[in-house]
Formats: C-alpha cells, structure tokens, sequence
C-alpha cells in the first residue's frame, strides 16, 4: 500500500466512509471513472482531497449518495461542477464556524452558483425586466 492509498484509507476511516461510498465519491470526481478501475496516484491523492471535503462539509455516508442522485438529476452534464463547488464552499463555512468567523468565508464562485450573475448591478437588471413599463 502507497502512502497515498494509507492517507486516503486514514480519511475515509475517519469520516467513516465506507469502500462502496469511496467509489462513488470517485465516480463524482472523475468523470470517465467506472467502479471497479484501477486509479493512478495522482488520482488516488484527488480522491483524497474529494474525501477530506466531503468529511469537512459534514457530509455523510447517508447523505452522499442522495446529493449525487440529486445533482446528477438536476444539472445534467455540469453536475459535477455544481457538487463540487457547493461540497467546497460548505466545507470553507464550517470551517469558519469552528473557527468562530461565519460571517467570512469565501465564496469563489458564487457568481456562477445558480448560473446567473449575483451582483448588484445584475439584480437590478433582472428586475426592471419585470418591472411593469
């Protein structure tokens, strides 16, 4: 066993996530990933950090395969992007809640969260679109 397979056994122990969870956590980071394939190192440390974000957003051994149903179904050929942008963002939230700072975590992305722009200039925009003339 390589050390990265070590490291990415230690995580998903810890997290409690099981074999059969660990190969759909890398079917979502991998797209041409099949269960069953054999991962490179380079993926196998991927992987890891996938585990270590999930296990960081509080994300359970109940709860992942119901987010990945859920996105898959819902964005279609970008879900993955979608999962991985929300799985990191509430990985950075809960970390700023243990360290007491909630109120500052960075949101990369958050433009693009729900594919509109979320700025100021945008919302206004988007509402005298509706806006009755």
């Amino acid at each position: 066993m390589s050390a990265t397979e070590a490291r990415l056994a230690a995580l998903c122990a810890a997290a409690g996530y099981s074999t059969e969870l660990v190969e759909l956590i890398a079917e979502a980071t991998f797209a041409r990933h099949k269960t069953g394939e054999t991962l490179s190192e380079p993926q196998l440390r991927q992987l890891a950090e996938a585990v270590k974000m999930l296990a960081a957003g509080e994300r359970s051994t109940e709860h992942i395969p119901v987010l990945v149903d859920e996105y898959e179904a819902r964005h279609g050929d970008r879900w993955r992007e979608v999962f991985w942008t929300r799985t990191i963002r509430a990985a950075a939230f809960r970390a700023a809640c243990r360290e007491g700072h909630p109120h500052q975590v960075p949101a990369p992305g958050l433009a693009q969260a729900n594919g509109r722009a979320n700025t100021a200039r945008a919302q206004q925009a988007r509402s005298a679109q509706t806006r009755p003339a």
